[in-house]
């Protein structure tokens, strides 16, 4: 079992999708992140802050806001 599993694109928070579709839009297919983030050093700084967010449990409830 890995350590985080993915969910489907369905089951993710509104704020998370619209991270997701920004990346889309902006890069077309997204064919995998480390291909994205090696292109991109601003989408790398978001994933960066995106994943503190999710793992670090004293971050406020408001996290995802900030990140959309």
């Amino acid at each position: 079992m890995p350590f985080i599993e993915p969910l489907p694109y369905d089951e993710l928070p509104n704020d998370i999708q619209r991270i997701f579709d920004g990346v889309e839009k902006q890069q077309g297919f997204v064919f995998g992140n480390w291909l994205i983030m090696a292109h991109a050093p601003h989408i790398f700084k978001g994933f960066r802050q995106f994943i503190y967010a999710v793992l670090n449990p004293n971050v406020v409830e408001k996290r995802t806001v900030e990140l959309a």
